[in-house]
């Protein structure tokens, strides 16, 4: 396993590196930023050259090097995963529910996935289109789908917190009705997870 740098330690190091760019940018310039200011003014000529190139530089330095620190440790991706609740508020989202649906069902996760689609007071086909998916049966034993409605409609929130009432998992992971989950981004997902330093609450899929 590669040695995990803490993100603290991360944007310290990359801005360290990014200044000490921009004080060898600007000594290096000072020569050209003197003559420049001899015809154009040294406010002007400093002016300019801090906006041109020592700014844009000290940008791309500090970019350049997260990427360097960036060595985020691998994790075994073959191992037991717990159980998780998916929560899908959708509101008038006939048509892309149930490619959303089969996208979750597709996943290989090794652990039982609840998945709770909260209709939000949908004035449309969401809930027939979802019936209708879950009554086909394509998915694994491990996955379980069901539906909850509110009367009306009260907002995303709204719905993710009855959904949230009503899950039996401790991990939640909440998915927009009209997402498409790449193959394994659960198990990506959760096992960043469990595996990863102790201090982390949450992670957040790839858009």
């Amino acid at each position: 396993m590669r040695f995990y740098i803490p993100v603290a330690y991360k944007l310290f190091f990359s801005l360290a590196m990014a200044f000490i760019w921009l004080g060898f940018s600007a000594w290096v310039a000072f020569p050209w930023i003197q003559q420049l200011g001899e015809v154009l003014t040294p406010f002007i000529a400093w002016f300019c050259i801090i906006g041109i190139a020592l700014l844009p530089g000290l940008a791309s330095a500090f970019v350049l090097a997260s990427l360097v620190f960036d060595r985020r440790p691998k994790y075994p991706l073959d191992g037991p995963l717990p159980a998780i609740s998916i929560l899908i508020a959708a509101y008038n989202e006939e048509d892309a529910v149930a490619e959303t649906l089969a996208s979750i069902a597709a996943q290989e996760y090794a652990g039982q996935v609840e998945t709770i689609l909260i209709d939000d007071g949908s004035t449309d086909a969401t809930v027939a289109r979802a019936q209708a998916f879950i009554a086909e049966g394509n998915y694994s034993a491990n996955h379980r789908f069901r539906i909850i409605g509110a009367e009306v409609n009260g907002g995303k929130a709204s719905a993710l917190n009855l959904g949230l009432r009503q899950a039996h998992h401790d991990l939640i992971v909440t998915v927009d009705a009209d997402t498409y989950i790449y193959k394994n981004g659960l198990r990506n997902i959760v096992t960043n997870l469990v595996y990863g330093p102790d201090n982390v609450g949450a992670v957040a899929g790839t858009v």
